[in-house]
């Protein structure tokens, strides 16, 4: 666009000089017309001269009209680049939108998919502490039903307790761990969702700089 701008204003002036040649050689034939008016020595002489004048003029005066169409041609590339800028910056600020949601909607999707599998986790860990305890309180009930001579199946159901317990012990355990996974998980996805906007920032940031730029060469271009 700056070499356009530059090829322009150097047409421009070409024209301005081929003008001025031309209305120099306008005052000549005046004279010369003139000198011919008062004088017959020399007469064919001045004509042949005048002839010469007029041919040169001519040539000049077709050199301008190509000149002037040029200019023309360049005033509408100049529009032509100037439309086409324009739709590049709609066709930049489009695709940045779409690929910034884009991105959006899958680090969401992750989210939420993981989010849902720690859940199911957990409910699936609750489930089982659940029926852990339900089996322990049987076995209780049954303990407190046993007669005395029953010792060696106490030790044997004492024995089954304590696994149950320890099992209830790693089963809240996974719980909590569970638990804290989620929070964690929640966390990232506040500063994934921070820093997605401040990357959503800066491309509209530098779109912004890159339209400002484009509006300069074409206010320079104009001039």
């Amino acid at each position: 666009l700056n070499k356009l701008r530059i090829e322009l204003e150097t047409e421009k002036g070409n024209v301005m000089i081929k003008g001025k040649i031309v209305e120099s050689h306008l005052e000549t034939i005046t004279t010369l017309k003139n000198t011919v008016a008062g004088k017959e020595e020399g007469l064919n002489q001045q004509k042949r001269e005048i002839l010469e004048i007029e041919r040169k003029l001519a040539i000049e005066q077709t050199t301008n009209e190509q000149l002037l169409s040029k200019i023309k041609y360049l005033q509408s590339r100049k529009e032509e680049l100037k439309q086409k800028v324009e739709e590049l910056e709609d066709e930049m600020e489009a695709k940045l939108a779409s690929e910034h949601a884009r991105r959006l909607e899958q680090i969401e999707k992750k989210v939420r998919d993981k989010q849902k599998e720690w859940e199911d986790q957990k409910s699936l860990l609750v489930q089982e502490k659940e029926e852990a305890l339900h089996s322990l309180r049987c076995s209780a009930q049954k303990l407190a039903n046993r007669t005395a001579d029953h010792h060696e199946q106490l030790a044997t159901l004492q024995s089954h307790v304590d696994t149950l317990t320890d099992q209830l012990r790693e089963k809240d355990k996974q719980i909590q761990e569970a638990a804290d996974k989620i929070s964690v998980l929640t966390a990232e996805l506040h500063k994934t969702k921070e820093d997605a906007d401040r990357t959503k920032k800066s491309y509209e940031d530098k779109l912004h700089n890159a339209c400002e730029a484009w509006q300069k060469t074409l206010q320079h271009l104009q001039m």
